[in-house]
């Protein structure tokens, strides 16, 4: 199921599920309900790849600690 974008206060919010399955939500800087079904398009590929294992995702435990990320 694909949720639509929603206008509140004059900011669109994306919903989608995530790599995990989860329900997400973002403000988007999307002019017109088309801009933001668009970028929601896109969040969701991105998270449908990364389920599928065809792109890697974010690791569980952000990537290491901040030494080894330096």
């Amino acid at each position: 199921m694909m949720a639509s974008p929603y206008r509140k206060r004059g900011t669109w919010y994306l919903r989608w599920k995530d790599d995990a399955g989860r329900w997400r939500g973002k403000a988007c800087g999307a002019r017109t309900k088309t801009e933001a079904r668009q970028l929601q398009a896109q969040l969701e590929r991105r998270d449908e790849r990364i389920r599928l294992g065809i792109e890697p995702g974010m690791p569980e435990d952000g990537g290491g600690t901040l030494a080894e990320l330096l």
